[in-house]
């Protein structure tokens, strides 16, 4: 029996044979750790973001949709280094890739303006709480779209 439960070991120390294949795809151990650093990265650049766009709204008086430009712009630098090097720990051509992230943030900050617009004018929302909606329509599409093709 002894026998037959070492021949079954996952792993053999000797040789590093596997039948047991290492995790990868949608649900494996490398894309957890990844989504995690990915959350921590979007709560401190999401604080970040509105702390900014309240800053150029109330503090400095310009429009809300030119505000959260801004704010959206001085964040993509801040989230594309902190998402390159520690939550996808990629080392793929850095120029490529701030390419692809800045076409990304171009159609976010696109997109994220419209919505923030309609449900600031037409709903008549305060526009913070329309930011609020813009970030997680624009959260849900971005983690896939960073991993499988900016930071692939």
């Amino acid at each position: 029996m002894e026998q037959i439960i070492k021949n079954t070991d996952p792993v053999d120390l000797q040789t590093n044979d596997s039948p047991v294949q290492p995790e990868q795809g949608l649900f494996s151990k490398k894309t957890l750790h990844q989504l995690i650093k990915y959350f921590i990265t979007g709560v401190l650049s999401f604080g970040t973001e509105v702390s900014l766009l309240y800053f150029f709204t109330e503090v400095c008086h310009l429009w809300y949709i030119l505000s959260n430009s801004l704010a959206l712009l001085i964040v993509f630098i801040i989230s594309f280094t902190l998402n390159r090097c520690w939550a996808f720990k990629s080392n793929q051509p850095f120029l490529k890739q701030f390419i692809t992230s800045g076409l990304l943030f171009g159609l976010n900050l696109v997109v994220g303006n419209g919505v923030m617009f309609f449900f600031t004018e037409v709903v008549h929302l305060y526009y913070l709480f329309s930011k609020v909606i813009a970030t997680g329509l624009s959260v849900s599409w971005n983690f896939f779209l960073y991993k499988y093709y900016v930071y692939k």
